[in-house]
């Protein structure tokens, strides 16, 4: 059985039984739930305010007014410009005091300001209009102008101080390619403005030159990242293959190993169905069993699948964060260390590749406790990640993916008019130090005349941050 949250949505399912649980009024979500909030800009609050003051202020001198003049009522009675001979006196049937204050409330209500809140919607308004007229803030393609959703907001973008911001699909387009590898300590492909991966033939130039032994290290890193995915093969009313990807980094990789001879066809089952195209141009189908995976989390940072291959082998393909991989290497090659900083150096995103294989004995075992795991009712994710903690061990290193996220258009010029303007910008993310230094360098975030700290944990391993 499986629990399907909130906004799931079931991709290659034909049919389902299902009832719905945990649902009604006295649900968390429902009573956490309120009403949307009324947004009020400071300048509103300050003239609201104001205008409280100043009713009250002429409520009080009307009340003055109206004691004076009940005072000197026979007084003023007496004034023939008042009560001219012969003109009657109308008699209210509200107490005099009252009868006066209201009379005088009236006469003062000039000195409430009634057409500043006509004035100030009119500002919002032509304001709100220039920003969604305004050329520099057009995408040209999405076709999409900017898009003001309130306009008493507008004057508030003068009075911001303060920018805290994600880096992927905020600074950066959220679009992932592969662009270079390392696999035995040999680097492939260039950081160039082309698409996809550039160092295709330098690779098969490479494997042809090493013999079997540089062709059976290429196929071993491609098999982990051909494999080692949860990626779905799907098919759209025009009959075009695409992957659905948990993120967008699984789904670039799928894409690259596809160019590069290893193309995923489908997952049916326990079935993962491979396509390996060899340098002759001949193609075949390899058919991987699947027994297996171990998730990706945020405390795990990497993923690992137990498969069989079709030579009838049982293998363990892992890739993560490479602080990870290496804690659970069997041995740590000099060659990783020199790439995973090249790779920092250039504010790419890497993953490291393993592998380790299983005897028979032992992978029947572990499976048996990965089973009890899985249907266990309490603890079962941290049962998991125990269950996995004991085969991930003693990995043979294969190589690194170094994957590029690229900045938005006009990042850079954008963060140094802020800067100059005096905002402070903070922006989150889960990069390696180094690579979160130079992604910050070249987006103007940092620059030469700032002096850089950076804080680290009490073990005086882990970064912090900058």
């Amino acid at each position: 059985m499986n629990l399907l949250l909130r906004g799931t949505q079931l991709r290659n399912t034909a049919w389902l039984f299902g009832v719905v649980v945990y649902t009604g009024p006295h649900t968390r979500m429902v009573m956490n739930s309120r009403k949307t909030p009324v947004k009020l800009a400071n300048l509103e609050r300050v003239v609201n305010r104001a205008m409280l003051i100043v009713l009250g202020a002429q409520a009080a001198l009307a009340l003055l007014s109206a004691v004076i003049a009940e005072a000197q009522e026979e007084k003023h009675r007496q004034w023939w410009y008042l009560y001219p001979s012969g003109a009657a006196v109308n008699h209210v049937q509200l107490p005099g005091v009252i009868a006066k204050w209201l009379k005088f409330f009236i006469l003062y209500s000039n000195l409430m300001p009634i057409s500043l809140y006509a004035a100030m919607e009119f500002c919002n308004f032509a304001q709100a209009y220039f920003l969604k007229c305004d050329l520099a803030m057009y995408d040209r393609e999405q076709d999409c102008p900017a898009s003001v959703r309130s306009t008493n907001l507008c004057h508030e973008l003068g009075q911001v101080s303060y920018v805290f911001s994600d880096k992927t699909g905020t600074l950066t387009q959220n679009v992932m390619e592969l662009k270079r590898i390392s696999v035995a300590g040999r680097v492939f492909g260039q950081v160039t403005e082309k698409p996809g991966f550039s160092g295709t033939r330098d690779l098969e130039s490479w494997c042809q030159d090493g013999g079997p032994e540089a062709r059976a290290q290429v196929d071993a890193f491609l098999e982990v990242l051909a494999v080692a995915h949860t990626v779905v093969a799907t098919t759209d009313r025009h009959g075009v293959k695409r992957y659905e990807a948990e993120s967008p980094d699984e789904g670039a990789l799928v894409e690259a190993v596809q160019e590069l001879g290893w193309n995923f066809l489908s997952r049916a089952g326990e079935a993962i169905s491979i396509e390996v195209r060899a340098s002759t141009g001949a193609s075949e189908v390899l058919t991987y069993k699947s027994l297996a995976l171990n998730s990706f989390n945020s405390s795990r940072k990497r993923m690992s699948i137990v498969v069989q291959s079709p030579a009838g082998e049982y293998w363990l393909l892992v890739k993560g964060a490479d602080n990870v991989m290496i804690d659970r290497a069997a041995a740590v090659p000099q060659w990783l260390h020199s790439g995973l900083g090249e790779f920092a150096k250039a504010g790419l995103r890497t993953l490291v590749l393993g592998r380790r294989r299983l005897d028979l004995a032992e992978m029947q075992q572990w499976l048996r406790e990965y089973e009890l795991a899985q249907t266990s009712m309490q603890d079962r994710e941290a049962q998991l990640e125990t269950v996995a903690e004991k085969l991930e061990v003693e990995l043979e290193i294969l190589g690194i993916t170094a994957i590029e996220d690229k900045l938005q258009v006009g990042v850079p010029a954008t963060i140094l008019s802020l800067r100059e303007a005096g905002i402070k910008l903070w922006v989150l993310t889960g990069d390696k130090l180094e690579t979160a230094r130079n992604i910050g360098y070249s987006t103007n975030l940092l620059s030469d005349e700032m002096e850089v700290l950076v804080l680290q944990g009490a073990d005086g391993e882990m970064p912090i941050g900058t």
